[in-house]
Order: structure tokens, then C-alpha cells, then sequence
């Protein structure tokens, strides 16, 4: 009828919240939620109690689930698993710190494109070098941007940043957790060869086949000398992005797309 409005009624997918606390609960659990949680849900996407959501455990596990309340305290009850992921491949990247707001936008889209940790390095030409006593700090920055990462992209597995790491613990890395270690130095794009070294680095990636792997990507200003020097002893194979300028956060992309990729189309 003229004059009229007319009622539509919406509906919105269930939230999916990230909750490693119900790795250990278990369907039919009540798990409490942190202030800031629990306040986002309530206060900031207003969903009353009772309302269906979907929590993702960080080891696997996606549950069904409602926003509840239990003896004061507010939070999730866990319903019915619906499916459980197994672990994925160690896909490490290693980022030369560049400057902070660079690093938030890092951080969420290593998770995105399939990181299962991210390693923040000083290196000698880094834009930002936090003070030692601060790290608790950015690490917390880092990780709340990484767990919203991990909620909105779908992924049951929980990615974590560890505290950022003066140059010399790259020795340490290679040698962790077995597979390949590989870094994407940008210096390679200045080689009249810079194409051919892209091909190859593809076939070296494809090579590592679904094996664990870490990735270094330097900070603007390249690594130094003395810096890809360490690298090749301790080793880190030499990769290319071809012969384009890239910003450090699109050779992360790139890079982590590459290894994704060499994953999905190898048989090893």
C-alpha cells in the first residue's frame, strides 16, 4: 500500500570469533571471554545473548557456538563440532622490521596468505628498532591484528608473532624445524638476469615441495654486505621477485603467494 514501508528481514552470517581458550573445553563447554572480547561482541556488533556464532579454537577446530552467560561471567558455550583442520605446513616469514604502520598491515596479510608464524628482525638498515623493553607491546599490536586477520579470512589455525629478534638469530633459523630456508633479496632485480632468477626461484620453491619452510624479506633499504654474507652460511637460499621496485609489503604478499601456490601444485 502506498505510504507503506515495506520490512526486510536480513540475515547475517554467524560471527566467527577466535577462542584458543576452547582447544582445551570441548563441545557443550561454557569458555568465558577477556574484556575486550566479550565487549567487542556486546557493545561493538551489539549481539545479545543467545546469539549464534561460530568459534574457531586456533588448533583446527570450528565450532558451533552462542554468545552465553554462566555464573556472572560472559562468553561462548560450544556446540557441535563442525569440522577440524589438520595442522598446516611451517610457512615462517621472517620480515626485516620496516616502519609501524607498514608492519600492522604486514602482519594481517601474512596471515592471510598462509604464514603460520611471523618473526620480526632488526637488521642493520631497519626503519624501526624497538626498545627491548616495549617488545611486549608491539608483540601484543602485532598478534590482536594477526587473531582478527585469522577470524575474517576463515582460518582454524591460530598464527603467532614472536618477539622481534636482533640479526644474528638468522643463524638459528635455518637450521630450526628442518625444510628450506629462503631469502627474497631485492638487490637480484638489478641483474640483467632478473627474469631468469624469478623462473628459478619458482623451480627452488617447487622444489622444497610441502616441506616446512622459512622466508626472509629485508626492509626498504635492501640487506647490507655482510648481511646476505651471514645469510648464505647460514643457509638461506637467494630468491628473486624479478626485476620490478617492489614495497617490502608486496614482496610479502608475493612471496607468500608463491609459496602457497608451489604447495598447491606440488606432489611431494
Amino acid at each position: 500500500m502506498k505510504g507503506e514501508m515495506k520490512t526486510r528481514t536480513r540475515h547475517h552470517a554467524a560471527r566467527t570469533v577466535l577462542v584458543p581458550e576452547a582447544a582445551a573445553a570441548g563441545s557443550g563447554r561454557f569458555v568465558a571471554l577477556a574484556g575486550a572480547s566479550l565487549h567487542h561482541l556486546v557493545k561493538v556488533l551489539r549481539l545479545e545473548w543467545g546469539s549464534a556464532i561460530r568459534a574457531v579454537d586456533g588448533a583446527g577446530g570450528l565450532f558451533e557456538a552462542e554468545l552465553a552467560r554462566e555464573n556472572g561471567r560472559g562468553g561462548i558455550r560450544l556446540g557441535k563440532l563442525l569440522h577440524r583442520d589438520p595442522k598446516p605446513t611451517v610457512a615462517e616469514l621472517w620480515i626485516c622490521l620496516p616502519k609501524s604502520s607498514t608492519m600492522d598491515w604486514i602482519v594481517e596479510k601474512a596471515v592471510e596468505c598462509g604464514a603460520t608464524a611471523v618473526v620480526p628482525v632488526v637488521s642493520s638498515r631497519s626503519v624501526v628498532r624497538p626498545d627491548p623493553k616495549e617488545s611486549e607491546k608491539y608483540v601484543g599490536r602485532w598478534q590482536k591484528i594477526m587473531d582478527e586477520a585469522t577470524e575474517q579470512s576463515g582460518r582454524t589455525w591460530r598464527a603467532l608473532v614472536r618477539p622481534p629478534a636482533a640479526w644474528p638469530a638468522i643463524g638459528e633459523a635455518s637450521g630450526s624445524g628442518g625444510g628450506a630456508s629462503f631469502a627474497f633479496v631485492s638487490e637480484l632485480r638489478e641483474s640483467e638476469d632478473a627474469e631468469r632468477l624469478f623462473g628459478e626461484s619458482w623451480k627452488k620453491l617447487q622444489a622444497n615441495g610441502k616441506a616446512p619452510m622459512r622466508i626472509l624479506i629485508g626492509p626498504e633499504g635492501g640487506f647490507s654486505p655482510d648481511e646476505r654474507e651471514e645469510m648464505g652460511k647460514s643457509g638461506f637460499e637467494e630468491l628473486s621477485l624479478g626485476k620490478t621496485v617492489l614495497r617490502v609489503e608486496t614482496a610479502v604478499v608475493a612471496a607468500l603467494t608463491l609459496v602457497r601456490l608451489s604447495r598447491a601444485l606440488s606432489t611431494t
